[in-house]
């Protein structure tokens, strides 16, 4: 849902629509004759708007949205996102977890994690090692992560580079998004 303030020349009131900035909210109360765009706020499936707090161009959700639980993918495979990040929004605050344990106990592994924000580029890559006994890992990151451009659906991408007896699991919840409102 689209937030709007509106005014009349006096008077400052809120109202929501469907319809993103580019077109605004639609036809206005009587008497109002301009509006300014506030942003975007999830309207889930409940159906409740989401919990989120906001300061400028900044969203952030009062709890987690789990984009990716214990992903396997070890081929670059998009995640939709458009669920949790409007499709406006410039970034996106992503909370990355991957794990990995060796399925046997014994021995030298090492797990990479991939992310991109395109599909066709070098992703980024975080990787993990462990040796002996029952050898775990766990990497966990936030970063914000560019949107490649308006529209839907709004994705990132991420792939597991493994050894053999490796089982990594990766978890991306999302934190929140920005969006192109003038504020800062």
């Amino acid at each position: 849902i689209h937030f709007y303030f509106i005014w009349d020349g006096t008077t400052m009131a809120t109202i929501s629509s469907l319809q993103p900035p580019i077109t605004g909210p639609g036809s206005l109360p009587a008497g109002y004759t301009h509006w300014c765009y506030i942003g975007a706020v999830r309207y889930t499936a409940a159906p409740v708007l989401a919990r989120t707090r906001f300061r400028g161009d900044t969203f952030l959700y009062d709890a987690q949205q789990n984009a990716l639980l214990n992903g396997v993918a070890v081929a670059l495979t998009a995640v939709d996102v458009s669920a949790f990040v409007p499709p406006n929004a410039l970034t996106m605050l992503l909370d990355v977890q991957h794990f990995s344990i060796t399925a046997n106990g014994v021995g030298a592994f090492n797990t990479q994690l991939q992310l991109s924000h395109i599909a066709a580029t070098a992703p980024f890559r975080a990787t993990m090692s462990g040796t002996g006994g029952a050898a775990a890992a766990w990497f966990q990151s936030c970063g914000v992560v560019p949107i490649q451009r308006e529209g839907s659906p709004v994705s990132f991408y991420y792939a597991q580079a493994i050894t053999t007896g490796v089982t990594p699991l990766t978890t991306i919840h999302v934190l929140g998004y920005t969006i192109p409102n003038g504020g800062a």
